[in-house]
Order: C-alpha cells, then structure tokens, then sequence
C-alpha cells in the first residue's frame, strides 16, 4: 500500500521564510512543462540568497518546485542540519522534486532549504510533501491518496498502465471511494498513445446530482498531474465519491493517478483505538540516498507500507504469543500438582504391608498409618515380633537408617508365640483397622509418617524382662 502523504503548500503558515527577499506568485508557472499546474496554482520564488524551513513529525519528506537550469541558481536542503543534497536541474516544469529524503526515523525533524540565486535567476518553490507519524492527527491536513491505496474501488473494466495509473475505456465504468474530509479533487495521467477524442465523465458525492466533467486526450505527449474535477466543499464528516466513464475505445480514456483530499482522511479501516507510546532517545534522522523514480523528475508517490501498522501488529503478535505461553506453563505445573497429590492419597484396594523389625526400637507413637488387617507375627525367631506386609520396609540396628524392600508371604493371625516372646522382649502390639498405601514418608525424629488417615491403635502392656538374680 502506498503511504497517504501529508500536503503542506508554499502559502502555509508552516512554511518559515527566512532572509532574502521571498515573493508570492499566482499561476505565472502553470503552462510551463508537461507535469502540471502548480498546487493551488500557486508559488513561491526568491531572486537572492534566502532559506526556508519546516517542522514536521513523520519518515520522509520532499520538495517540489519549478525552476530553469542555470549555473547562476544552486539550492542544498538538511534534514536535522544533515544535508540531503540536491537534485539536478531540469527544463523548466512544474512539480519538479528538488528535493528529498524517503527513509526518516519516525519522529520530529526539520527541513531546511538554502538558495543561492543571481543574475535574476529565479529559484520556485511549489511545496513539501511527507510521510506523517502513525500517531499524527489528521485534522486540518491535506492527504495524497495514491491510486494503488486499497480503500479505492475500481469496479469491471479499470486496468493499471504502467505503474502510474488506473485507466478505462469501457463505457460505463464505476469508481468508488469512501474518505473524511471537506472536498476531493481527481488527477489523471494522459498517455499520448490513446485516442485524442474528448469524452466526459460524471462523479456523484454521497448520492447527489450527477456532475460532469471533461475527458481530454494527450497531444504528442504524455501529460501528468491533470485535474479531472475538484469537488465543491462539503460537510465536514465521512462522505462517498462515486465516477463514471461516459466514453467509449474510440475515445480519450479515463484514468486516475491520485486523489488529493482536503481537510484529512485516514484509512478508514486502520483508525486505531489505542496507542502505546514507548520513551525514546533524542531524535535521530537516517538517510537513505535515492535516485529518481521518474523520468525528468516526474514526482509520484512513494509506494511504501505504513511501518507504524506493521510494527503495531508485531508487537500484538509477541504479546499474544507470551500470554498463550505462560497459560501452558501454568497448566502444566497445575497439572504436576494433581499428580503428586494423587499419587499421596490412601486406598484400601492398594493397601500394602509392611514388615517392621522393632526388636531393637520402641515407638513412642503410633504409626500414623492404617492397615487393612490387624498385623500378625511371622518370625522363625520367636523373640522377634514382625508385621507382615506384601512389601517390607526393614530397619536394623547396625544401620538404623537403612531401609530395604523385600516381598513378604501371606500373613497369619496373632497367635500364642508372639505371646511367648513377651518375656524376653518387650512387644508392642498396634491394632490397625485401615489401610496403607505403598508409598510412605520416614521422617527423621520418631517413625514412618504418611499422608494422614485416621488411625487406631490398642497397646498391649507386658510386664518388663528382668536377667536371672
């Protein structure tokens, strides 16, 4: 998409005249050369050393004018007090880019323009042009709108020619355009090679009375810049231009090269509604040298994107790429949290048993643990007391720390021989009426500690072993 660029003419009050003597001059220029009248018609010229200047807040700039080449005229234009250079002279003509800078740094900058004329060479200024900020407010501005924006509709039988406009030589042909302002004005590009039959045209403003106007042809050459029509002022608000083409193959055909829109327009799809501005350091300007794109100077618009759009969507882009990651990363540790608290969880159905040897320990409180069954003995020893359980955690004496797993066999009923143990060795006996999952926790200050479940324990109390007198 081309860059809708910002108009600012040599009567502006934005335009700062500085020494010399600068004049006001009204269509004097506007037969001179192929390109054109002169933007309102209007100019501005100086006969001695003088300069002019302008501020303004956007990516790139340019300056138009009309002048003769002339050894006795030279002009050098700055950026930021960083020269630009200047362009070659041309046979006199019209909208000549004397000028210009495509590649700004988006921000405030300053254009400056120094002439040197003598001999009564006459140095014309016709005015600048630029790329506003993504943020710049388009009130009270007037926009170029180039014929490849997207907002223009091109109905059944518009063709490009080459590179520079859209063209029609089918009877009947619509254009349509939405914009914001107070007026719109159409310029076409007339190839020489066409008929040179004249036809008209008619455009209607919001569904109004149909209004018409000339279709020219092009003598032996090519004529840019050519004003088809202007609208009258209008309301200030949204309005709809709509174009017909009355002529026919044999005729003059029909074309658009840009539209000039008085009083601000935006594309009306990319109004934002919000921006962010990021802090930045001192303005920078950037230059980019370029050659014309044009033959003889031609001036057309710089068919760029808008980088304010395209580095808003980026950044839309990373945020939203960053909030879909961290919803995953807490997801996932929300889902390791369920896993480790399920895999805590008591069960009957995966209750195990555990074989303890206690021969050498004594519990000062009860396991915080269930079991499925009462634990029975299961000792060829009769002075060591066990619980049996499927799988066995074992302590020993030597290494009170080490734990061993070992299967165990099936369990039996606390009988007489654990009974008969009692004198020779203290036995506790726990009564435990649920159960115990496989995993289990042994913490470091008085047993084997598990998530809790409720529990019951009843101790039977034996009589204390005394050695023989």
């Amino acid at each position: 998409m081309a860059a809708r660029l910002v108009i600012v003419d040599d009567s502006s009050d934005r335009i700062n005249y500085q020494g010399g003597a600068w004049f006001a001059d009204q269509s004097s220029q506007d037969q001179a050369g192929n390109f054109g009248q002169p933007h309102k018609g209007t100019l501005h010229g100086t006969q001695s050393s003088a300069s002019f200047s302008f501020s303004f807040s956007g990516t790139s700039i340019e300056v138009l004018g009309a002048n003769t080449p002339s050894s006795d005229l030279k002009w050098e234009c700055f950026v930021d007090r960083i020269s630009i250079g200047g362009t070659d002279k041309f046979p006199l003509s019209n909208r000549l880019a004397l000028c210009g800078q495509p590649l700004l740094v988006d921000g405030p900058h300053t254009l400056t323009v120094n002439v040197t004329a003598v001999n009564q060479q006459t140095f014309w200024f016709d005015r600048v042009q630029y790329t506003p900020s993504p943020n710049s407010s388009p009130e009270n501005q007037t926009f170029f709108v180039d014929n490849s924006d997207p907002e223009l509709q091109f109905m059944s039988g518009w063709t490009p020619q080459r590179d520079v406009a859209n063209m029609t030589s089918e009877q009947g042909s619509i254009f349509e355009f939405d914009f914001v302002g107070i007026s719109v004005g159409w310029y076409s590009f007339i190839p020489s090679s066409f008929s040179k039959n004249s036809t008209t045209g008619s455009y209607t403003v919001d569904g109004g009375s149909p209004q018409s106007f000339n279709v020219q042809g092009s003598g032996t050459s090519d004529l840019y810049n050519q004003k088809l029509f202007e609208t009258s002022i209008l309301p200030m608000g949204r309005h709809r231009l709509t174009a017909v083409y009355n002529g026919t193959s044999t005729t003059a055909p029909m074309s658009l090269d840009y539209l000039i829109v008085q009083n601000g327009t935006v594309p009306l799809n990319a109004i934002p509604t919000s921006t962010t501005l990021v802090p930045s350091s001192p303005p920078t300007t950037t230059l980019v040298p370029t050659s014309p794109s044009t033959p003889n100077g031609q001036v057309n618009t710089a068919k760029k994107s808008n980088s304010g759009v395209i580095i808003g969507g980026i950044i839309s882009a990373v945020v939203v790429v960053g909030l879909l990651l961290l919803a995953i990363i807490l997801l996932r540790r929300r889902k390791t949290r369920r896993r480790n608290k399920n895999s805590l969880d008591l069960s009957g159905e995966d209750a195990k048993v555990v074989q303890v040897d206690y021969s050498h320990h004594t519990f000062g409180r009860p396991f915080p643990f269930s079991l499925a069954s009462p634990p029975e003995t299961h000792s060829s020893n009769p002075s060591e007391s066990t619980f049996i359980y499927p799988h066995s955690v074992i302590r020993t004496e030597s290494h009170p720390e080490a734990v061993s797993i070992a299967p165990s066999s099936t369990t039996q009923s606390l009988s007489a021989k654990a009974r008969e143990a009692a004198p020779e060795r203290p036995l506790h006996v726990l009564n435990y009426t649920e159960t115990v999952p496989s995993r289990l926790v042994r913490h470091e200050d008085s047993g084997v500690r598990g998530r809790g479940t409720s529990l019951t324990a009843t101790v039977l109390e034996l009589p204390p072993h005394y050695t023989a007198g």
